[in-house]
Formats: C-alpha cells, structure tokens, sequence
C-alpha cells in the first residue's frame, strides 16, 4: 500500500507541473483566501495548492522588484508620479504583449485599467468588470485597487492634483495618451513630460513591437470597398 501511494503522489507530482501554469490562475484565490481546505481534496489538489501558492509568491515579490526598479528610474529622471495606462500607440481595447506596460508593472490582466505609482503609493484603476479579478491579482504586491465609479473613489485627475504638489512632475510614455489626457492635466496645473517610457528601460525581455503583413479585409466583414465608401456619404450634409 505505501508503494502504491508513493507512486500515486509521484504521478500526480510530475502532472501537477503540467498543468499548474495553466490553472494556477484560478486555484491562487484559494490559497490566499484560504476558502477550501487542501485536505478535502486529497493529494492531488494538495499538491496543486502548494505549487500555486509558490508560483504566486514569486509573482508577488516580482511584482514589487519591478515596482522598486521603477521609482529608482523615477528618482533619477526627477519624475514623481509615473502613469501607465492600457493603451497602445492606436488606443487599441486589446493590445499586443509589446504594449501591455500595465500588466507587467502590476500583474493584472484584465484589458482595461491604468497605474500610477508614486515613490509613496502605487494605484490601479479599473471598472466593475474587473474588481473581483483586480483584488485577486494585486493582494500582496503593494498596490491598491481603485474601483471606478463608485462613491469616494478619486478619478486618477482628482488623484494627480491631490497628489502632486510643489511642481512636482508627472512622467508618462505621450505615445500612448490621447491629446484630451493631456488637456485636462493642463486645465488641472499638472506639470508633465510625456516623452518617457520609463517600464520600457527596465523591461529588459520586453516582446518587440510586431512586424506582420499588412492585407485588406475582405468586403464580406466591411461591406463596402474602402474605393466605394466616400461614394457613399456624399449625400450627408454637415451642420
């Protein structure tokens, strides 16, 4: 019996290393919460349990180190508050791994949210789509979930201009703000340069930006041929 249960454990141990990446995700609430005993489950999610308990770990000291690497950028460049937004150059909804700045520097995931981190603070906010994935992914790292839209809760405008005191200067990468963003910081006296893309230099195996061929889609998924659209709003009449 105990060699059959040795054998057990260790098939299950070589499985487990398997398939943890895929559903260390989904098991790491657990285990920080605490919500379901590992012994209810037998060996098998026991030992999943703890491999995604260490998975998660690194990812939360890592997370922190990227942080700190970070505001000693900051220091150096005389920047005191860093925003990283979701965007890309496009203001894309989904970005490619090149631009996905945010997830790096906070560990979340989800496709909307924006960060700010100070040498004091360090803020992600996001909508109501994400708040449950939001708090899952950012326990243990330091950062503090801002949930959009509900009572109390300051826009990152209102944060900057409670924040920001004495001309101190916010840093941000300009490629991936729109115009308005910046309109507004100037409405609020917020101080700015927009020509730093600080996770950039400390991202050091960061995706290259992705060089794919270019091709028309086909009219079946636009309707009408680029060559036939302005045909087509002529008649419209513009106030």
């Amino acid at each position: 019996h105990k060699e059959y249960r040795r054998q057990r454990q260790m098939c299950i141990r070589d499985r487990s290393y398997i398939l943890i990446p895929l559903f260390h995700h989904y098991l790491s609430c657990y285990v920080h919460y605490h919500y379901m005993p590992a012994q209810l489950w037998g060996d098998s999610v026991d030992i999943s349990f703890r491999l995604c308990y260490h998975i998660n770990k690194r990812s939360y000291t890592m997370i922190k180190e990227r942080i700190e690497a970070l505001r000693s950028l900051m220091r150096s460049k005389h920047i005191d508050a860093y925003y990283i937004p979701s965007d890309d150059f496009h203001s894309s909804e989904n970005v490619c791994s090149h631009f996905q700045c945010r997830q790096y520097i906070s560990g979340f995931t989800g496709s909307a949210g924006s960060v700010i981190i100070t040498q004091q603070d360090a803020v992600l906010w996001t909508d109501g789509r994400y708040f449950i994935q939001a708090e899952q992914q950012l326990a243990d790292t330091g950062i503090r979930l801002f949930r959009s839209g509900q009572i109390e809760v300051p826009t990152i405008l209102q944060y900057l201009q409670n924040t920001l005191i004495n001309e101190q200067v916010l840093g941000f990468d300009g490629r991936t703000v729109n115009a308005e963003f910046t309109e507004k910081l100037q409405q609020f006296g917020i101080k700015f340069d927009a020509n730093l893309d600080l996770v950039g230099e400390i991202w050091k195996d960061r995706p290259p930006l992705p060089c794919k061929k270019v091709y028309i889609l086909h009219n079946n998924y636009t309707g009408k041929s680029a060559k036939h659209k302005p045909v087509s709003y002529t008649h419209l009449t513009l106030p």
